[in-house]
């Protein structure tokens, strides 16, 4: 690819004393590049975990990986959950707490194998009605800005709302 083409041209130029140092570092970054864009996409994964990247939205490289078990996207600048989550099946434990997550999709729902999902600490001031389809899951979502919650939510055993202002 093109950044891989640039930092070989810069290898070259590199003095001969400074070029272990940078084989080295492109090593690193080669394997870094790896990590984020290609292997999630060439090989079967069942946990991902990506905290304290920076990220402001979800990988799109997930909307298709129907065999992930297990999402950790915490401490993240994330701001929605998309919709094509549900497209996770397998999906059993999601940890998105300390982003700035506003809103959750009613597709969350269908996430009917989750038994862990941990929303806390984000900007939430709503949760959809089919959230209460995760009769198995512990749902934490502490410290938002929910003032209700729906109905279809009491019958849920495993809610922590403590100072989600509800």
């Amino acid at each position: 690819d093109s950044s891989s083409t640039i930092l070989e041209k810069l290898f070259e130029t590199a003095h001969p004393t400074e070029k272990s140092e940078f084989e080295r570092v492109l090593g690193d970054v080669r394997s870094k590049i790896d990590d984020i864009f290609l292997l999630p996409q060439t090989r079967v994964q069942e946990h991902l975990t990506l905290t304290k990247r920076g990220l402001t939205e979800f990988p799109v490289y997930l909307r298709d990986n129907a065999t992930l078990v297990k999402l950790t996207l915490c401490n993240n600048q994330i701001r929605e959950i998309p919709s094509w989550i549900s497209n996770l099946k397998e999906l059993r434990e999601i940890h998105l707490q300390d982003n700035e997550i506003e809103g959750v999709p009613a597709s969350l729902g269908e996430l009917t194998k989750l038994v862990f999902l941990n929303l806390a600490n984000n900007k939430i001031a709503s949760v959809p009605p089919e959230l209460g389809r995760l009769t198995k899951a512990l749902i934490d979502l502490r410290n938002n800005r929910l003032e209700t919650l729906p109905p279809e939510l009491s019958g849920l055993e495993q809610l922590q709302i403590g100072r989600a202002h509800v």
